[in-house]
């Protein structure tokens, strides 16, 4: 049964990557024709850098004060507990990235969000939906590639685990949702999108900067809990911030690469939920 769903799965995706990639070609949904790398002020090289050093210093709040959470520690179960960590900590460190990007000077801060209109959030919406089947196909052929070489036992990624951990209680699955679709993107979509890409644009230009932005990406994502489904993980993910990357550059907003990221986040998070439930 499990392997008749799998097959399912795969076919479904072929088909809709299928017609969004004929989509794509035919509207030239996700092409650029290189105006759409010149957005501005120059970004600078210290700008990115203290993004990445507030991003960091968020993540690393509980071995830097594990007092402060362990008088909070007894208020919470176990899974309780780690679901506080883990949207304390992203929301520390997307309200510092949102800060930095409102104390940038007008043409950096512009340069950073672009346009802003609910026709924006809309397309991105619609491109999340069309990027998943690709990052997906891309992740499944890589887990079947490195299955078929290996005998490597297979290993939850992290957000996966998180799922498994709390789908079986609506209010910490809720709130974990939330922060698939809130938190997290804007936090990942400030660093890695109008910080990092913007500043990468100027330095190297056009769809090499998007690359590697989708590199660094996709390696901030890796864990090594996560054992070899890290490789999978990593090839969707860059997929997935590739076309990401090249919507924000062609929409030239920072809400529409969010609400793609949001959407991808939510597709999936569904998906997987789907196959436990």
């Amino acid at each position: 049964m499990e392997l008749l769903q799998e097959q399912d799965m795969l076919f479904f995706m072929l088909i809709l990557g299928g017609v969004f990639a004929a989509l794509s070609f035919f509207f030239k949904i996700f092409s650029l024709n290189g105006k759409e790398f010149s957005m501005g002020a120059k970004m600078g090289i210290l700008t990115p850098l203290l993004a990445l050093v507030l991003y960091l210093f968020s993540g690393s709040l509980i071995f830097m004060a594990p007092q402060l959470f362990e008088e909070v520690k007894s208020f919470f179960t176990k899974k309780e507990f780690r679901l506080f960590l883990l949207l304390s900590t992203q929301l520390v460190g997307a309200l510092l990235l949102l800060a930095l990007s409102f104390v940038l000077e007008s043409g950096k801060k512009n340069r950073v969000w672009g346009e802003s209109s609910f026709s924006k959030i809309a397309k991105g919406v619609l491109y999340g939906i069309m990027i998943f089947p690709f990052a997906t196909l891309a992740s499944y052929f890589t887990h079947h590639i490195i299955d078929y070489f290996t005998s490597v036992p297979p290993s939850d990624q992290v957000a996966i685990a998180l799922l498994k951990e709390f789908y079986k209680d609506k209010v910490l699955l809720f709130f974990f949702f939330f922060s698939l679709i809130t938190i997290i993107p804007l936090a990942e979509e400030l660093l890695f999108r109008g910080f990092f890409q913007n500043t990468l644009v100027d330095i190297i230009g056009g769809y090499t900067a998007v690359g590697v932005a989708s590199i660094i990406f996709a390696f901030f994502h890796y864990a090594p809990s996560q054992g070899m489904a890290n490789y999978e993980l990593l090839v969707g993910l860059f997929f997935a911030s590739m076309f990401i990357g090249i919507v924000y550059q062609k929409e030239s907003s920072l809400l529409t690469s969010i609400a793609s990221h949001a959407t991808f986040n939510a597709v999936s998070f569904f998906c997987v939920l789907h196959q436990l439930v």
